[in-house]
């Protein structure tokens, strides 16, 4: 009740924006630049990342960045955060492959 009164993302996509977007946010704090536009822009580049590079689904990383996190929209944002989805989910695959996490390998039917 604490973690959603708070307003905090839970499930699998919660981490992921979380972590994404907290990346962002370290790497406008490593550059020094004290830009607000240009700190709100990591942010959401990061959230999009994040959620594309667990799902693997790039479109939906833009998608929901752009509704819920963003929510203005320009074709700055637009091309930042599908860069960044796709540079992710791109990584991703090549680092962890294209094999599921949980596998259970072939289960037959057993007949009853």
């Amino acid at each position: 009740m604490l973690a959603i009164g708070s307003g905090l993302f839970l499930g699998r996509e919660g981490p992921s924006i979380q972590l994404g977007a907290a990346l962002g946010q370290g790497i406008h704090r490593l550059f020094g630049n004290h830009n607000r536009l240009e700190e709100k822009f990591l942010l959401t580049c990061g959230a999009g990342a994040g959620l594309s590079a667990a799902f693997n689904a790039p479109l939906a990383g833009v998608l929901f960045v752009l509704e819920k996190v963003h929510r203005h929209f320009s074709p700055i944002i637009l091309l930042t955060v599908m860069h960044s989805s796709v540079t992710a989910n791109v990584v991703a695959s090549q680092f962890f492959g294209l094999t599921p996490v949980l596998s259970f390998g072939h289960l037959e039917a057993q007949p009853i």
